[in-house]
């Protein structure tokens, strides 16, 4: 598992197919912070050797900027090694928001927002069967790797 952190998020490259996103707080509305954080999710995805899908954790923080939003989507969904993406966290404002992601993604990718991280573990396991085969995912989310 490799991992890329900062006061504002965490990536963890849970295997070669699975990110996790763990958002601390909310991002700054700023160019550089927003070019950065593309450009490290571009960077898995091109050395990628298969399809990368992605766990985001909105629960104590979110990207809010609407066209931000729209940025990440058509980067992600654009990608050719994009396999698809969910959430999860309880609050509406982040319910909101990913539907922004969801309306700009390229025609044909659903991006799902879930109560809890294991219904959103099971939903990224229905679109890649065995993607957490060896993946301790719960350690991860609670703190514990």
């Amino acid at each position: 598992m490799s991992t890329l952190q900062q006061d504002v998020y965490t990536i963890y490259q849970l295997s070669a197919q699975l990110v996790y996103i763990k958002w601390h707080k909310n991002p700054p509305i700023c160019n550089e912070f927003q070019n950065d954080f593309l450009s490290k999710l571009k960077a898995l995805l091109d050395q990628a050797e298969g399809k990368l899908f992605f766990v985001s954790d909105l629960r104590a923080g979110r990207i809010h900027d609407a066209k931000f939003i729209r940025k990440l989507a058509l980067l992600l969904t654009n990608h050719p090694q994009y396999g698809g993406s969910t959430s999860f966290a309880m609050d509406t404002i982040s319910r909101t928001l990913v539907s922004v992601f969801t309306l700009t993604s390229r025609r044909g990718y659903q991006t799902e927002i879930h109560p809890n991280a294991e219904s959103a573990f099971d939903y990224i396991e229905s679109l890649c069967p065995s993607i957490l085969h060896g993946v301790n995912w719960q350690a991860v989310v609670d703190g514990e790797a």
